[in-house]
């Protein structure tokens, strides 16, 4: 089966009801890289105007509205892109050309979104403008360039205001914001705040690019550290709705410090890594490691008190 004909086999259709009259089909994407352009193109210094509604193709691991701009890249070239709207909240996200890679994403908090990238593929990438379905009710026009100049600044400003999450399903690659770790890396240190999505429990969540080894299903054992809070954390795979961490077994939960022991079962793959506190509003500094599962490195001791 050709990764076309796969494509189609990702959508599913779902029909309205038959005392409608009518038969709509809804498109739900597992896989943005397989989102059809539709014929929307971008190219340097093109500055284009886009709608996002609520017809659009639907995420199947998240409530995101999703549309493909296709744009050529030559490996190397650094590219920046930039979406406005007062309309919803964008996210922006490039995807290769039908490769096993996973570039950056941003976006989700303010009306203005500039992700900057160095192409690492030649050839046919997507950029991904998507919106949470609850934000299309009143529309969803945005603005979209695309420049070669990383520092160019954007056109229109906007006030940033606070993003509230109905759970966890609603955090995106989005929400990374430059975060990331993989297996082995050295202890990499952040900080939960203010600037964070909010769920309706009160509790802010920080999101991590968690890069996977060269094996199919490594475990690992993950540790998020913190003077401050209680930590909490948790793995999801995007486009994988069917994987997620175990909420109870392999998880540790200390006054200091969270501990999970999970298997990642894709090679070479991006993860999401969500930090969280136990207790309502908690904000502070942490820490996180993650090791192979025979890792026997030490945790620090919790502070006094």
């Amino acid at each position: 089966m050709t990764r076309r004909a796969v494509a189609h086999a990702l959508v599913i259709l779902v029909s309205t009801p038959p005392w409608t009259g009518a038969f709509a089909q809804e498109r739900r994407i597992a896989d943005w890289r397989m989102l059809p352009a539709e014929g929307r193109r971008i190219t340097v210094g093109s500055d284009v105007a886009g709608r996002l509604t609520r017809r659009d193709s639907l995420s199947e691991a998240s409530a995101l509205r999703l549309q493909a701009w296709e744009f050529e890249a030559t490996a190397g070239s650094t590219l920046s892109f930039h979406a406005f709207s007062t309309r919803f909240r964008v996210y922006l996200q490039v995807v290769g050309d039908y490769a096993d890679h996973d570039y950056g994403t941003a976006g989700g908090f303010v009306c203005n979104v500039r992700l900057t990238e160095a192409i690492e593929q030649s050839g046919r990438h997507l950029l991904i403008v998507a919106g949470h379905d609850s934000d299309l009710t009143n529309g969803g026009e945005y603005r979209l360039r695309m420049s070669s100049d990383p520092l160019e600044p954007p056109e229109l400003e906007c006030p940033m205001g606070e993003e509230r999450i109905r759970s966890t399903a609603d955090l995106t690659p989005a929400h990374r914001e430059g975060r990331t770790t993989s297996i082995g890396q050295s202890t990499q240190r952040s900080e939960l705040s203010n600037r964070h999505p909010v769920d309706t429990a009160g509790a802010r969540w920080a999101v991590w690019n968690l890069g996977s080894g060269d094996r199919r299903a490594t475990r690992v054992t993950i540790i998020v550290w913190s003077a401050h809070f209680r930590p909490v954390v948790d793995v999801r795979r995007p486009g994988l709705p069917s994987f997620r961490a175990d909420s109870t077994a392999g998880r540790t939960l200390g006054r200091c410090s969270a501990v999970l022991l999970v298997t990642l079962p894709e090679a070479r793959s991006s993860y999401l890594l969500l930090v969280t506190a136990r207790e309502p509003r908690a904000l502070g500094s942490y820490s996180v490691d993650v090791v192979e599962a025979s890792d026997p490195r030490p945790r620090p001791p919790c502070p006094a008190g």
